[in-house]
Formats: C-alpha cells, sequence, structure tokens
C-alpha cells in the first residue's frame, strides 16, 4: 500500500510539469499513443487494485501450501514495483528522455520473478534452518 501511495503522491507531483498528454503506448520505443495527464493517477488505483487482488487470491492459496508463504507478499510487492517503474518510465518520456521502456519494464519483470522463485526457497532454508 505505500509503494501505491508513493506512486500517486509522484503522480501529483508531476502534473503541473507535465505536457497534456502523456504516453501511454510504445512500440519498438517509439510512443504511439497518448493519453490525458489526469490519466497518470490511474496507474496507482490500477497498483492497488491488482496488489490486494493477489494478495487476496494467493493469501487463500497459502493456507493449503504453506511453503509458499512469502510468494503471496513477494508478489505483490513485485507488481507494485512493476507498476512504479512504469510510471516513472510515463514521466520520463512525457519529459522528452529517450529510454528503452520495453527493455526497462521486461528487466523489471525478470527481476520480479527471480524474486518470486526465491521466496519459496528461502522459506524452506528458513524451515530447514529451525527444524534441524
Amino acid at each position: 500500500m505505500a509503494l501505491a501511495a508513493v506512486g500517486f503522491v509522484l503522480g501529483l507531483a508531476a502534473l503541473p510539469f507535465l505536457p497534456g498528454d502523456v504516453p501511454r503506448q510504445w512500440n519498438n520505443g517509439q510512443v504511439v499513443a497518448t493519453m490525458p495527464k489526469l490519466c497518470l493517477l490511474l496507474v496507482p488505483v490500477i497498483q492497488l487494485a491488482v496488489t490486494m487482488t493477489v494478495r487476496t487470491v494467493l493469501g487463500a492459496q497459502v493456507k493449503k501450501a504453506p511453503a509458499l508463504t512469502g510468494v503471496a507478499r513477494v508478489l505483490s510487492t513485485v507488481v507494485a514495483v512493476v507498476c512504479l517503474v512504469l510510471e516513472a518510465c510515463i514521466l520520463l518520456t512525457a519529459w522528452g528522455a529517450a529510454l528503452p521502456v520495453e527493455g526497462v519494464l521486461l528487466g523489471a519483470l525478470v527481476l520480479g520473478g527471480l524474486c518470486v522463485l526465491a521466496a519459496p526457497i528461502a522459506c524452506m532454508l528458513r524451515d530447514m534452518k529451525r527444524g534441524g
């Protein structure tokens, strides 16, 4: 929830300095569609909705498989960080920075996926340490 608040505050702080339209869609590093700058504030709202959905759905599954204890928290954090990266990409591109948006988001997803895979392993190692 704190990351959604950070995204919302970041969006509000940047709003006066943005042009009328901000990037919405990229293709091969080029902006191909824009949206009104107020829509930037929807990114943290979507982030919060997805994060809460992931926690709720995976939280119910954790009760069935205790080895997955940290996965819901890690996955929801990864989703929140990817949304913050997306918001930062939108802001930087709107201000004229040329950056490989697809590469940045892909990197965030790959690192997030590694974190999600590492969470159950860390829980198992912690349980092994306690047991032995």
